[in-house]
Protein backbone atom coordinates (compact mmCIF):
# COMPACT_ATOMS: atom_id res chain seq x y z
CA UNK A 1 0.00 0.00 0.00
CA UNK A 2 2.55 2.41 0.57
CA UNK A 3 4.66 1.78 -2.01
CA UNK A 4 2.12 2.34 -4.31
CA UNK A 5 0.68 5.53 -2.55
CA UNK A 6 4.87 6.20 -3.04
CA UNK A 7 4.59 5.73 -6.72
CA UNK A 8 1.14 7.40 -7.10
CA UNK A 9 2.60 10.57 -5.61
CA UNK A 10 5.51 10.51 -8.21
CA UNK A 11 2.86 10.11 -11.15
CA UNK A 12 0.68 12.76 -9.97
CA UNK A 13 4.09 15.07 -9.29
CA UNK A 14 4.86 14.48 -13.11
CA UNK A 15 1.72 15.29 -14.05
CA UNK A 16 1.76 18.65 -12.81
CA UNK A 17 4.84 19.17 -13.81
CA UNK A 18 4.27 18.49 -17.38
CA UNK A 19 0.89 20.96 -17.38
CA UNK A 20 2.67 23.81 -15.08
CA UNK A 21 3.17 26.47 -17.17
CA UNK A 22 3.29 30.23 -17.04
CA UNK A 23 0.28 32.44 -18.28
CA UNK A 24 0.80 35.55 -20.46
CA UNK A 25 -1.51 37.87 -21.72
CA UNK A 26 -1.12 40.86 -24.18
CA UNK A 27 0.11 44.14 -23.06
CA UNK A 28 -2.49 46.58 -22.46
CA UNK A 29 -5.66 43.99 -22.46
CA UNK A 30 -8.79 45.12 -20.79
CA UNK A 31 -10.26 41.90 -18.68
CA UNK A 32 -13.12 41.10 -17.03
CA UNK A 33 -13.92 39.68 -13.73
CA UNK A 34 -14.98 36.14 -15.42
CA UNK A 35 -11.99 36.20 -17.40
CA UNK A 36 -9.81 36.80 -14.17
CA UNK A 37 -11.74 33.88 -12.66
CA UNK A 38 -10.93 31.42 -15.29
CA UNK A 39 -7.35 31.96 -15.79
CA UNK A 40 -6.43 31.79 -11.83
CA UNK A 41 -8.61 28.79 -11.61
CA UNK A 42 -6.84 27.03 -14.81
CA UNK A 43 -2.89 28.21 -13.57
CA UNK A 44 -3.59 27.88 -9.48
CA UNK A 45 -0.92 25.03 -8.68
CA UNK A 46 -3.45 23.97 -5.25
CA UNK A 47 -6.12 23.23 -7.77
CA UNK A 48 -3.94 21.44 -9.43
CA UNK A 49 -2.33 19.30 -6.82
CA UNK A 50 -6.18 18.57 -5.47
CA UNK A 51 -6.83 17.39 -8.84
CA UNK A 52 -4.35 14.74 -8.81
CA UNK A 53 -5.42 13.88 -4.84
CA UNK A 54 -9.03 12.87 -6.40
CA UNK A 55 -7.43 10.86 -8.69
CA UNK A 56 -5.17 9.41 -6.20
CA UNK A 57 -8.22 8.83 -4.12
CA UNK A 58 -9.97 7.21 -7.23
CA UNK A 59 -7.30 4.51 -7.46
CA UNK A 60 -7.49 3.80 -3.96
CA UNK A 61 -10.99 3.20 -4.45
CA UNK A 62 -10.45 0.85 -7.21
CA UNK A 63 -7.89 -1.46 -5.30
CA UNK A 64 -10.58 -1.27 -2.56
CA UNK A 65 -13.09 -2.85 -4.77
CA UNK A 66 -10.80 -5.36 -5.70
CA UNK A 67 -10.95 -7.03 -2.12
CA UNK A 68 -14.02 -8.74 -3.36
CA UNK A 69 -12.38 -9.95 -6.12
CA UNK A 70 -10.86 -13.55 -5.91
CA UNK A 71 -6.87 -13.27 -5.48
CA UNK A 72 -4.41 -15.34 -7.94
CA UNK A 73 -0.99 -15.33 -6.65
CA UNK A 74 1.82 -17.14 -8.16
CA UNK A 75 5.27 -19.03 -7.47
CA UNK A 76 8.09 -20.40 -9.12
CA UNK A 77 12.09 -21.16 -8.91
CA UNK A 78 14.59 -22.67 -10.23
CA UNK A 79 17.63 -24.03 -8.13
CA UNK A 80 20.71 -25.82 -9.96
CA UNK A 81 22.59 -28.42 -7.93
CA UNK A 82 26.33 -29.02 -9.01
CA UNK A 83 25.94 -32.92 -7.80
CA UNK A 84 23.17 -35.50 -7.65
CA UNK A 85 22.13 -37.01 -4.58
CA UNK A 86 22.50 -40.80 -4.04
CA UNK A 87 21.43 -42.82 -1.38
CA UNK A 88 24.43 -45.01 -1.30
CA UNK A 89 27.75 -45.03 -2.58
CA UNK A 90 27.72 -48.56 -3.57
CA UNK A 91 25.84 -51.33 -4.65
CA UNK A 92 23.67 -53.08 -1.25
CA UNK A 93 22.29 -55.99 -0.28
CA UNK A 94 19.10 -54.81 1.39
CA UNK A 95 15.67 -57.07 2.40
CA UNK A 96 13.81 -56.27 0.09
CA UNK A 97 10.17 -57.77 0.78
CA UNK A 98 8.84 -59.49 -2.12
CA UNK A 99 5.99 -62.23 -2.29
CA UNK A 100 5.56 -66.01 -4.18
CA UNK A 101 1.83 -65.15 -6.22
CA UNK A 102 2.02 -69.26 -6.73
CA UNK A 103 1.96 -69.83 -3.01
CA UNK A 104 -1.25 -68.73 -1.19
CA UNK A 105 1.08 -68.47 2.25
CA UNK A 106 3.41 -65.15 0.28
CA UNK A 107 6.10 -67.86 1.77
CA UNK A 108 9.67 -66.40 0.73
CA UNK A 109 11.62 -68.24 -1.95
CA UNK A 110 15.01 -68.10 -4.07
CA UNK A 111 15.94 -65.03 -6.38
CA UNK A 112 15.68 -66.96 -9.95
CA UNK A 113 16.99 -66.45 -13.54
CA UNK A 114 13.75 -65.51 -15.55
CA UNK A 115 15.68 -67.24 -18.56
CA UNK A 116 16.44 -70.68 -17.00
CA UNK A 117 14.75 -70.67 -13.93
CA UNK A 118 16.87 -71.52 -11.71
CA UNK A 119 18.32 -69.95 -8.65
CA UNK A 120 21.13 -67.27 -9.15
CA UNK A 121 24.10 -68.00 -6.42
CA UNK A 122 26.58 -65.68 -5.15
CA UNK A 123 29.64 -67.54 -4.07
CA UNK A 124 27.79 -70.74 -4.78
CA UNK A 125 24.61 -69.86 -1.73
CA UNK A 126 21.23 -68.61 -3.69
CA UNK A 127 20.13 -65.61 -2.90
CA UNK A 128 16.45 -65.47 -0.71
CA UNK A 129 14.01 -63.06 -2.28
CA UNK A 130 13.89 -60.94 1.12
CA UNK A 131 17.68 -60.93 0.34
CA UNK A 132 18.01 -59.28 -3.19
CA UNK A 133 20.36 -57.56 -4.79
CA UNK A 134 19.84 -53.60 -4.99
CA UNK A 135 22.44 -51.78 -7.07
CA UNK A 136 23.40 -48.25 -6.49
CA UNK A 137 21.67 -46.51 -9.01
CA UNK A 138 18.43 -47.45 -7.76
CA UNK A 139 18.72 -44.76 -5.20
CA UNK A 140 20.50 -42.33 -6.78
CA UNK A 141 18.34 -39.20 -8.13
CA UNK A 142 19.42 -36.67 -10.79
CA UNK A 143 18.57 -32.95 -9.23
CA UNK A 144 20.94 -30.92 -11.00
CA UNK A 145 18.03 -29.02 -12.48
CA UNK A 146 15.26 -28.88 -9.94
CA UNK A 147 12.13 -26.62 -11.03
CA UNK A 148 8.94 -25.67 -8.49
CA UNK A 149 6.11 -23.54 -9.28
CA UNK A 150 2.77 -23.01 -7.49
CA UNK A 151 -0.30 -21.01 -8.48
CA UNK A 152 -2.41 -20.10 -5.36
CA UNK A 153 -6.94 -19.03 -5.77
CA UNK A 154 -7.83 -17.05 -2.91
CA UNK A 155 -11.39 -15.58 -2.42
CA UNK A 156 -12.63 -14.16 0.96
CA UNK A 157 -15.79 -15.08 1.99
CA UNK A 158 -16.44 -12.97 5.25
CA UNK A 159 -13.48 -10.64 6.70
CA UNK A 160 -15.31 -9.42 9.72
CA UNK A 161 -16.95 -6.78 7.63
CA UNK A 162 -13.40 -5.17 7.05
CA UNK A 163 -14.19 -5.34 2.79
CA UNK A 164 -17.11 -3.55 3.32
CA UNK A 165 -15.88 -0.78 5.36
CA UNK A 166 -12.82 -0.26 2.98
CA UNK A 167 -14.95 0.14 0.17
CA UNK A 168 -16.88 2.84 2.12
CA UNK A 169 -14.17 4.67 3.66
CA UNK A 170 -12.40 5.09 -0.04
CA UNK A 171 -15.50 6.18 -1.16
CA UNK A 172 -15.81 9.10 1.46
CA UNK A 173 -11.95 10.24 1.02
CA UNK A 174 -12.96 10.53 -3.02
CA UNK A 175 -15.93 13.02 -2.12
CA UNK A 176 -13.56 14.55 0.64
CA UNK A 177 -10.89 15.00 -2.09
CA UNK A 178 -13.41 16.60 -3.99
CA UNK A 179 -14.69 18.80 -1.37
CA UNK A 180 -11.27 19.98 -0.87
CA UNK A 181 -11.15 20.84 -4.25
CA UNK A 182 -14.40 22.70 -4.87
CA UNK A 183 -13.51 24.54 -1.60
CA UNK A 184 -10.16 25.53 -2.75
CA UNK A 185 -11.79 26.93 -6.04
CA UNK A 186 -13.86 29.03 -3.71
CA UNK A 187 -11.34 30.52 -2.26
CA UNK A 188 -9.67 31.03 -5.73
CA UNK A 189 -12.38 33.10 -6.55
CA UNK A 190 -12.76 35.04 -3.68
CA UNK A 191 -9.72 35.76 -3.49
CA UNK A 192 -9.75 37.10 -7.24
CA UNK A 193 -12.70 39.27 -6.51
CA UNK A 194 -11.20 40.48 -3.86
CA UNK A 195 -8.16 41.62 -5.90
CA UNK A 196 -10.00 42.41 -8.84
CA UNK A 197 -12.62 45.11 -6.71
CA UNK A 198 -9.46 46.23 -5.22
CA UNK A 199 -8.22 47.29 -8.57
CA UNK A 200 -11.20 49.16 -9.33
CA UNK A 201 -11.52 50.71 -6.03
CA UNK A 202 -7.90 52.04 -6.25
CA UNK A 203 -8.42 53.17 -9.56
CA UNK A 204 -11.86 55.66 -8.56
CA UNK A 205 -10.09 56.71 -5.81
CA UNK A 206 -7.01 57.67 -7.35
CA UNK A 207 -9.48 59.60 -10.07
CA UNK A 208 -10.95 60.99 -6.54
CA UNK A 209 -7.45 62.16 -5.52
CA UNK A 210 -6.20 63.21 -9.07
CA UNK A 211 -9.01 65.91 -9.08
CA UNK A 212 -8.64 66.46 -5.57
CA UNK A 213 -4.50 67.80 -6.26
CA UNK A 214 -5.68 69.95 -9.12
CA UNK A 215 -8.28 71.62 -7.10
CA UNK A 216 -5.69 72.42 -4.75
CA UNK A 217 -3.49 73.73 -7.10
CA UNK A 218 -5.84 75.68 -9.18
CA UNK A 219 -6.77 77.37 -5.25
CA UNK A 220 -2.64 77.76 -4.57
CA UNK A 221 -2.27 79.90 -7.91
CA UNK A 222 -5.53 81.89 -6.51
CA UNK A 223 -4.49 82.57 -3.25
CA UNK A 224 -0.92 83.23 -4.80
CA UNK A 225 -2.41 85.97 -7.10
CA UNK A 226 -4.55 87.09 -3.85
CA UNK A 227 -1.62 87.41 -1.99
CA UNK A 228 0.39 89.66 -4.81
CA UNK A 229 -2.79 92.06 -4.82
CA UNK A 230 -3.06 91.98 -1.15
CA UNK A 231 -6.19 90.33 -0.46
CA UNK A 232 -4.93 87.78 1.12
CA UNK A 233 -2.33 87.01 3.79
CA UNK A 234 0.85 84.49 3.58
CA UNK A 235 -1.14 82.77 6.05
CA UNK A 236 -3.69 81.52 3.88
CA UNK A 237 -1.10 80.73 1.13
CA UNK A 238 0.42 78.26 3.59
CA UNK A 239 -2.44 76.70 4.74
CA UNK A 240 -3.26 76.05 1.37
CA UNK A 241 0.26 75.04 0.24
CA UNK A 242 0.06 71.92 3.16
CA UNK A 243 -3.40 70.48 1.85
CA UNK A 244 -1.59 70.57 -1.65
CA UNK A 245 1.25 68.84 -0.23
CA UNK A 246 -0.86 66.28 2.20
CA UNK A 247 -2.70 65.72 -1.18
CA UNK A 248 -0.06 64.99 -3.50
CA UNK A 249 1.39 62.53 -0.59
CA UNK A 250 -2.08 60.83 -0.68
CA UNK A 251 -1.96 60.79 -4.60
CA UNK A 252 1.10 59.11 -4.05
CA UNK A 253 -0.07 56.17 -1.58
CA UNK A 254 -2.92 55.66 -3.98
CA UNK A 255 -0.67 55.56 -6.74
CA UNK A 256 1.64 52.96 -5.12
CA UNK A 257 -1.36 50.49 -3.69
CA UNK A 258 -2.69 50.54 -7.41
CA UNK A 259 0.17 49.07 -8.40
CA UNK A 260 0.71 47.12 -5.90
CA UNK A 261 -2.67 45.58 -5.97
CA UNK A 262 -2.29 45.05 -9.80
CA UNK A 263 0.41 42.82 -9.24
CA UNK A 264 -1.31 40.97 -6.14
CA UNK A 265 -4.21 40.34 -8.83
CA UNK A 266 -1.79 38.90 -12.13
CA UNK A 267 -0.34 36.69 -9.09
CA UNK A 268 -3.50 35.15 -8.04
CA UNK A 269 -4.55 35.01 -11.75
CA UNK A 270 -1.31 33.15 -12.81
CA UNK A 271 0.23 36.49 -14.94
CA UNK A 272 3.46 37.79 -14.64
CA UNK A 273 3.66 39.97 -11.57
CA UNK A 274 5.01 42.72 -13.88
CA UNK A 275 2.08 42.26 -16.73
CA UNK A 276 0.25 45.56 -17.98
CA UNK A 277 -3.14 45.04 -18.05
CA UNK A 278 -6.78 47.28 -17.71
CA UNK A 279 -9.55 45.95 -16.37
CA UNK A 280 -13.43 46.45 -17.44
CA UNK A 281 -14.86 48.00 -14.77
CA UNK A 282 -11.94 50.38 -13.70
CA UNK A 283 -12.80 53.37 -15.61
CA UNK A 284 -17.24 52.52 -15.74
CA UNK A 285 -19.16 55.47 -14.43
CA UNK A 286 -21.53 52.90 -12.47
CA UNK A 287 -21.19 49.71 -11.51
CA UNK A 288 -24.20 47.68 -10.93
CA UNK A 289 -24.66 43.98 -9.21
CA UNK A 290 -24.58 41.42 -10.89
CA UNK A 291 -26.49 38.97 -9.33
CA UNK A 292 -29.31 39.91 -7.15
CA UNK A 293 -28.91 40.64 -3.37
CA UNK A 294 -30.68 38.60 -1.04
CA UNK A 295 -32.86 40.23 1.58
CA UNK A 296 -33.41 36.93 3.49
CA UNK A 297 -31.25 33.32 3.83
CA UNK A 298 -32.23 29.63 4.49
CA UNK A 299 -29.37 28.94 7.07
CA UNK A 300 -29.93 25.18 6.23
CA UNK A 301 -28.89 25.87 2.32
CA UNK A 302 -26.14 28.14 3.13
CA UNK A 303 -24.57 25.12 5.28
CA UNK A 304 -25.32 23.07 2.37
CA UNK A 305 -23.53 25.02 -0.02
CA UNK A 306 -19.95 24.90 2.33
CA UNK A 307 -17.84 22.46 1.24
CA UNK A 308 -15.18 23.08 4.51
CA UNK A 309 -18.11 21.63 7.14
CA UNK A 310 -19.07 18.88 3.79
CA UNK A 311 -15.66 17.55 4.25
CA UNK A 312 -15.98 17.36 7.80
CA UNK A 313 -19.06 15.32 8.14
CA UNK A 314 -17.51 13.06 5.42
CA UNK A 315 -14.32 13.36 7.84
CA UNK A 316 -16.61 12.46 10.67
CA UNK A 317 -18.22 9.27 8.59
CA UNK A 318 -14.48 8.51 7.64
CA UNK A 319 -13.59 7.81 10.95
CA UNK A 320 -16.72 5.60 11.64
CA UNK A 321 -15.98 3.42 9.29
CA UNK A 322 -12.19 3.21 10.85
CA UNK A 323 -14.24 1.84 14.21
CA UNK A 324 -15.60 -0.95 11.93
CA UNK A 325 -12.13 -1.74 10.61
CA UNK A 326 -11.07 -2.21 13.86
CA UNK A 327 -13.60 -4.47 15.01
CA UNK A 328 -13.20 -6.37 12.49
CA UNK A 329 -9.84 -7.83 13.47
CA UNK A 330 -11.41 -9.36 16.70
CA UNK A 331 -14.21 -11.32 14.08
CA UNK A 332 -13.63 -14.55 12.24
CA UNK A 333 -12.16 -14.63 8.95
CA UNK A 334 -13.74 -16.77 6.29
CA UNK A 335 -11.98 -17.18 2.62
CA UNK A 336 -11.79 -20.32 -0.34
CA UNK A 337 -8.56 -20.98 -0.84
CA UNK A 338 -7.35 -23.58 -3.35
CA UNK A 339 -3.76 -23.93 -4.68
CA UNK A 340 -1.99 -26.29 -7.63
CA UNK A 341 2.18 -26.89 -6.62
Amino acid sequence: MATRRFFLALLGLWAFGAVAQTATVPEGSVLSLEQCREMALSNNKNLRKSAQQIKVAGYEKDQAFAAYLPALDFAGGYMYNQKGVSVFGSDQLLPVKTFNLEKQDYEFGLVKNPVTGEPVLVDGKPIPEQMAYLPKEALSYDLHNVFFGAVTLTQPIFMGGKIVAMNKITGYAEDLARAMHDNTAQDVVYAVDAAYWQVVSLKAKQKLAVSYVNLLDTLSRNVSLMVEQGVATKRDQLTVDVKLNSAQVDLTKVDNGLVLSRMALAQVCGLPVHSVFSLADEDADAITATAPIAKSYNMQEVYASREDLRALELGVKIYKEKENVARSSMMPNLALVGSYS
